[in-house]
């Protein structure tokens, strides 16, 4: 499996079939996250819906969405 680490300030879309994405968010932006895990586990992610926040969109089959 793929394993990745986000800490951008843009909007980010990932898919894949396996692995594990960490999420590192600088506190001073807002972020917009669009998660799924359809086998595995998907961390606590505090989502602003304003249209300066930054849109994270992470798709995985089997893996693990954390925070960093």
């Amino acid at each position: 499996g793929s394993e990745m680490c986000i800490r951008d300030r843009f909007n980010v879309y990932i898919e894949i079939k396996n692995g594990k994405v960490s999420i590192a968010p600088e506190q001073e932006f807002d972020y917009k996250y669009n998660l799924s895990v359809k086998e595995g586990y998907v961390g606590e992610f505090e989502s602003v819906e304003t249209q300066e926040a930054y849109e994270i969109q992470v798709s995985i089959e089997n893996g693990s969405i954390i925070s960093k």
